[in-house]
């Protein structure tokens, strides 16, 4: 019996519903250094881009494609399948000898649930705290999410329960201090290595600095001990309070369109609806 075609995520998901609240790129830094933590995909990166000198201009071109695969209707098959080609020979060998390919289901899966955790994330910090079924929700929604790719399932988790036990173990376990990983860290404290594009350079100097204290707050305050342990990066009890008023502020705070939504996303047909909507 032949299997049923993936189907996009359904357009009345959790996903669908609050696409386009910035809050979540609040998330971004912190979600982009698990990934690099892999030491695969932390290989493929630098091996495969320009990662060292140009780290968002490289966001800003992956961000397209792979918000379509998660939020664009009809159009996420094709955004999916163009994502997956695009990372077809991006293949080498890591820092420990070992063979990685982007297509590896458990380097391509790691890379997924790095985004369906990006969304529990944001959503529980920045605006309400998760229910049970709201995180059932968006982890059903990452399944359907993750099967448009065309890359095995075998790694995939069936279960809420299941995918937590999944991310301690590669938290624990799998994730390391990588180059790469490393060298975004060290990056929130010198700004010089990331000035923002289409920021003028005398203005990034005067606000860099304080965007990326911001940033690396967030970060901090998002990944699990052990994994801040990895990276060298500290949480006080001051970070702490400090944190939780930044919390306190962007739920109090009712934002309006994502601005990636408006300047990324707004040129295409189905991000053009959505900011409609807003």
């Amino acid at each position: 019996m032949p299997e049923a075609t993936p189907q996009p995520v359904p357009v009345d998901s959790i996903l669908h519903r609050h696409y386009g609240d910035w809050r979540g790129l609040l998330v971004g830094p912190g979600t982009g250094i698990l990934q690099l933590m892999h030491p695969g995909l932390g290989a493929g990166v630098i091996q495969h881009s320009r990662f060292f000198d140009e780290p968002f201009e490289r966001v800003f071109r992956s961000l397209p494609p792979i918000i379509e695969s998660k939020v664009g209707g009809a159009a996420a098959p094709a955004a999916a399948e163009k994502i997956r080609e695009y990372h077809r020979d991006i293949k080498g060998v890591d820092a420990h000898g070992n063979r990685y390919h982007a297509l590896d289901p458990e380097i391509w899966f790691w890379a997924h649930a790095t985004f369906v955790m990006a969304d529990m994330t944001w959503m529980n910090l920045y605006h309400h705290p998760l229910s049970r079924s709201e995180r059932e929700e968006i982890w059903e929604a990452g399944k359907t999410w993750y099967r448009l790719y065309g890359v095995s399932d075998r790694p995939m988790p069936d279960t809420l329960d299941e995918f937590d036990a999944y991310w301690e173990h590669m938290c624990e376990h799998v994730l390391e201090a990588t180059e790469a990983a490393m060298w975004s860290v060290g990056a929130f404290d010198h700004p010089e290595r990331t000035p923002l594009p289409g920021v003028p350079l005398w203005l990034w100097r005067l606000v860099g600095p304080r965007f990326l204290a911001e940033q690396k707050l967030g970060t901090a305050a998002m990944l699990s001990p052990v994994v801040r342990d990895k990276l060298g990066l500290t949480f006080t009890d001051r970070d702490r309070r400090r944190f939780a008023a930044r919390v306190r502020f962007h739920r109090w705070t009712r934002p309006a369109v994502n601005p990636v939504v408006m300047f990324v996303l707004g040129r295409l047909p189905y991000g053009r609806a959505q900011v409609a909507r807003k």
